[in-house]
């Protein structure tokens, strides 16, 4: 869990101070991030992405390294964190000539409901295939471990987590379960992992979004120059094109190739 305590203490920037939170508070401060990427995104977005995909692919890991030096090449299929942020590797962040940060980067701007959404059944799918990270513990009480463990544990819709312990009838443990598995309400360390992962996520995206600033050497609010994002932009479709020309070229030429062996085998088996 390193790389997610890692980016969870950065504390400049866009990204606020993070001491002494708790797993409510810690929903009001993704939505704090939420709202600075948006905002950001809604400025600078075409510069940035113009900016990255400009970038030789050495220059992006540079770049992507500066922020989090620890960073993998590609997802682990073992590794919680990986699981939990899939994400987070070079593998999809160079993806597509460099597409894929940029779409990390816009899904997490977004305002729509549809994310948060995607969050949690991403988490729900980890935890029914018992791969889901636990960070109940280290959320409530600092310590590792799952701190509803033995107990039915849900969140209601105002952040309230609501325990319910052993000395419950049966009747009432029954009608938390079935609360849970009808989503009335949420099952509370999957509320909590999913909380920890778009953090993780966010103050990532907010610590590119500083990383471009401090290359740019302009302030955030500081106007940059349309006319450069857009000849950049131009320059970028070139490049695009000319790869997919190329690409196209030797797609060709393997199908041409494996043709004419095919034709060979026929008339030698003729």
């Amino acid at each position: 869990m390193d790389k997610i305590k890692r980016i969870t203490e950065k504390k400049e920037g866009f990204i606020p101070d993070l001491t002494s939170l708790d797993a409510h508070k810690k929903v009001e401060l993704n939505k704090q991030l939420r709202r600075n990427l948006a905002s950001y995104w809604k400025a600078y977005g075409m510069d940035f992405a113009v900016f990255w995909l400009m970038m030789s692919p050495e220059d992006r890991e540079a770049f992507v390294k500066s922020v989090v030096p620890d960073i993998k090449m590609e997802q682990s299929t073992d590794d919680p964190t990986d699981l939990l942020l899939p994400e987070l590797n070079m593998g999809v962040l160079q993806a597509q000539m460099g597409r894929g940060l940029v779409a990390v980067m816009q899904t997490r701007a977004s305002m729509e409901g549809s994310v948060e959404e995607a969050d949690l059944n991403h988490c729900k799918k980890l935890d029914q295939a018992g791969h889901m990270p636990i960070f109940s513990g280290m959320e409530t009480s600092g310590t590792e471990g799952d701190a509803f463990e033995g107990v039915l544990a849900f969140v209601l819709d105002d952040g309230r987590v609501v325990v319910c312990d052993n000395d419950r009838s049966a009747e009432e443990k029954a009608k938390s379960r079935r609360m849970i598995a009808e989503g009335e309400v949420r099952d509370a360390n999957q509320f909590i992992t999913t909380n920890v992962r778009r953090t993780a996520l966010l103050q990532f995206c907010c610590g590119i979004a500083d990383k471009y600033f401090e290359l740019k050497g302009i302030k955030p609010g500081e106007k940059v120059d349309k006319k450069e994002s857009i000849d950049g932009l131009g320059k970028v479709i070139e490049n695009v094109s000319k790869l997919q020309v190329q690409e196209k070229t030797v797609v060709s030429v393997s199908t041409e190739e494996g043709k004419s062996q095919s034709d060979a085998g026929l008339q030698l088996d003729a």
